[in-house]
């Protein structure tokens, strides 16, 4: 969704395409400091993951519906509240 936004808000011109050139280049110059601890962390711990891989997965997907559910409940109310100012 972020993605999105960021597309909307390009295409529009509220954010300028020089400027995410510039944060762009920064961040595909220092991309391998990124990933490298995520993959180092992978190959440490790949046997916790064949493990417990499948009960991990279904944490995180139930962490994740119960954070956009929340997200739109809030949303909502926030709207809802300003409606009635």
């Amino acid at each position: 969704m972020g993605m999105f936004l960021m597309a909307f808000c390009m295409g529009t011109k509220i954010i300028p395409i020089k400027l995410m050139e510039n944060v762009c280049a920064l961040i595909l110059k220092n991309m391998v400091f990124f990933f490298v601890p995520i993959f180092v962390a992978v190959y440490l711990y790949k046997d916790l993951i064949a493990e417990k891989g499948l009960p991990m997965f279904f944490a995180v997907l139930i962490s994740w519906i119960s954070t956009l559910i929340v997200t739109a409940f809030v949303t909502d109310l926030t709207i809802k509240l300003k409606a009635k100012k």
